[in-house]
């Protein structure tokens, strides 16, 4: 009468295969967050499709065993047979070593790759980002993963995973977008990089534009009370006030005419807005100045 079920034995010769693995045995890919660029998942493929054969040859050795062998190995301690120990803890120890080699490190995954994910409400809350961190945070990296020095170093290096060669190009991209001075590029206003995302149709995570809009959302101050109109009197008012505004630097200062279809106006202002480390969209401009002449006196026009 045989001293193991099959379901038993099958239980020995799995917990065996488990620990002779380790981490390996029900390793899995990693699941991968929004990240820009490229990201590929099979590039555990190779190492999965090995761990696999290691599994089938393993279940395969230990299946030729005896039941009295796989008891023992499944308890060794104080056992006589060290030679079968020995076999068993030596056979394919080689194979199973280069199982950490074949692991893809994080970068040869993509942007997407947990490990690179950026704490997106933290960074939100600057008043302003660096072109280094406006890059990294546009692709889906902490920037503090890759230093500013070591991205400048990936120029001059020859072959570079997919997502680095990325990285290089949004670098550009985005370089071209900052203000430069005698000290380097200037920083950017948090609004005026979620301007330029919007302008230029820049592929960004989600999550980042999430965190992006809860920040620029004016609140509704505390003292005013909000009954059915969306929009209080007080903000209708300071509203209006800005908008006088607008309009008399966009009419005397630019020479904004609401009646001319293309009015080079707009694109003084956006060279100005650029000047001073700002930026905005052209149609968004002309929507305000147009909004803003509204209020404008017919007269003035005349004149």
């Amino acid at each position: 009468m045989p001293l193991l079920s099959n379901v038993e034995r099958d239980y020995l010769i799995l917990d065996l295969v488990k620990n002779k693995l380790g981490e390996f045995f029900d390793l899995k890919p990693p699941k991968l967050n929004f990240g820009v660029g490229p990201n590929d998942p099979r590039e555990f493929d190779k190492l999965f499709d090995f761990r696999d054969e290691l599994k089938a040859r393993l279940v395969k050795s230990l299946d030729d065993l005896s039941e009295q062998e796989l008891m023992l190995l499944s308890e060794p301690s104080g056992a006589t047979d060290q030679v079968l120990i020995e076999w068993w803890n030596d056979h394919l120890s080689s194979e199973i070593s280069s199982l950490p080699k074949m692991r893809p490190p994080p970068i040869e995954v993509g942007w997407g790759h947990p490990s690179f994910e950026p704490d997106y409400v933290y960074w939100c809350q600057m008043p302003e980002f660096t072109l280094h961190e406006a890059v990294m945070l546009s692709v889906g990296c902490e920037p503090e993963i890759y230093s500013e020095e070591q991205v400048a170093r990936m120029h001059k290096e020859k072959k570079l995973w997919p997502a680095l060669q990325f990285l290089l190009k949004r670098k550009e991209l985005l370089r071209r977008h900052f203000v430069h001075t005698a000290f380097g590029n200037a920083p950017m206003r948090i609004g005026s990089f979620l301007n330029l995302i919007d302008e230029i149709d820049l592929e960004v995570p989600p999550k980042l534009l999430e965190q992006f809009r809860k920040r620029l959302t004016n609140p509704v101050p505390p003292s005013v009370e909000v009954g059915d109109d969306p929009e209080p009197r007080l903000w209708k008012l300071e509203r209006t006030s800005l908008l006088k505004l607008v309009a008399a630097m966009g009419c005397e200062q630019y020479g904004y005419d609401p009646n001319q279809e293309k009015n080079p106006a707009v694109g003084s202002i956006r060279d100005d807005l650029d000047s001073v480390g700002l930026s905005m969209d052209p149609k968004t401009i002309r929507k305000w100045l147009t909004e803003a002449t509204e209020l404008v006196p017919s007269d003035y026009w005349k004149n």
